[in-house]
């Protein structure tokens, strides 16, 4: 934990934070695409993007007769630097993972918490990753494991 607080510091320092907009660069405000990551959701996802801040809302829901699978993640955005092509960013992911299976009578919920760096590469079309640390089933049993999150959007 030690070791990833010093390299999050360690960021922070090597990319000169600034809240203020660099004239040059035309920033859309919205992105739509898909997300796959465990602290921040699945699915269908819609960015915005308000000055440095931004909130991401994702959404999967899959019903079917015999089994229901619905994720749902809100994640808090924070730009610290950003270029024609490329954005560099720190993310904090709310994830609510239920399940239920109706043949075998089984329900759960799983609640994931993330946060970390990332980095979006490209224009019209970006490809996003995320990584840091995640703590999982928060509702049931906690547990610490380093987290990837990665999705492609379409700006506008």
């Amino acid at each position: 934990m030690k070791k990833i607080l010093l390299i999050t510091l360690g960021l922070f320092l090597v990319l000169h934070v600034s809240a203020q907009k660099n004239s040059e660069i035309e920033s859309k405000p919205n992105e739509f695409g898909i997300h796959v990551g465990a602290t921040t959701g699945m699915g269908l996802s819609y960015r915005r993007w308000i000055g440095p801040a931004g909130i991401q809302l994702t959404a999967l829901p899959i019903i079917t007769d015999d089994y229901n699978l619905t994720s749902l993640g809100v994640t808090a955005l924070y730009s610290l630097k950003e270029t024609k092509y490329i954005r560099v960013y720190l993310y904090i992911g709310n994830h609510l993972l239920i399940r239920n299976d109706k043949v075998a009578f089984t329900y759960s919920e799983e609640y994931n918490i993330g946060i970390g760096p990332a980095f979006s590469f490209g224009r019209p079309v970006a490809f996003n990753i995320m990584f840091g640390y995640g703590l999982y089933d928060v509702l049931n049993n906690v547990n610490m494991f380093p987290t990837g999150e990665m999705g492609l959007y379409f700006k506008f």
